[in-house]
């Protein structure tokens, strides 16, 4: 078994998990086609770890002083699961997001789950998809200039709909 294994972070870029202890996000690219991947832990504790690879899999060197302590195997599989489950929510709008949960726990590589991280799932499902939506207007202009911008016109080709107020 290989120490890296490559996974996508909530915003769809690549993360490196070295020997499933601590994630790394890319960096930059070097010269010769090598990677450079730095720890991921924010915050104020800025960790000053990296590695470099060739490629996703060979690792070249490995600057190994993290100033934290490492990630646990639970936190890796909730993050993985609530990933997929985001991705796969935002393709299909129209099925409920506790549909996909169901079928992920069913699957049955998830016993580390708790309820309460179920629950957190579904809230970054439902905040993932509210992405695709546009913000819902607060004030009467912001509604008249939505209803202004929409050109809803009959078969007639006359204009549907009648605004007799302008703000």
């Amino acid at each position: 078994m290989s120490a890296l294994k490559c996974i996508l972070s909530e915003k769809g870029k690549e993360l490196l998990i070295y020997i499933y202890i601590y994630k790394y996000r890319f960096h930059k690219e070097l010269t010769g086609g090598i990677k450079r991947w730095v720890c991921s832990v924010s915050g104020n504790k800025k960790c000053t770890t990296h590695l470099k690879t060739e490629g996703k899999t060979n690792i070249i060197a490995v600057v190994d002083n993290h100033n934290h302590p490492p990630l646990d195997e639970i936190f890796f599989n909730r993050n993985e699961v609530s990933n997929s489950l985001k991705r796969k929510a935002s393709e299909d709008l129209s099925e409920i997001p506790l549909k996909f949960i169901h079928r992920e726990l069913r699957k049955g590589d998830v016993e580390t789950l708790t309820n309460c991280d179920v629950k957190c799932i579904r809230n970054n499902i439902y905040h993932s998809r509210r992405s695709f939506l546009p913000k819902l207007p607060t004030t009467q202009r912001e509604v008249h200039n939505v209803l202004n911008s929409y050109p809803v016109m009959t078969n007639r080709g006359e204009t549907f709909l009648l605004i007799l107020f302008s703000v």
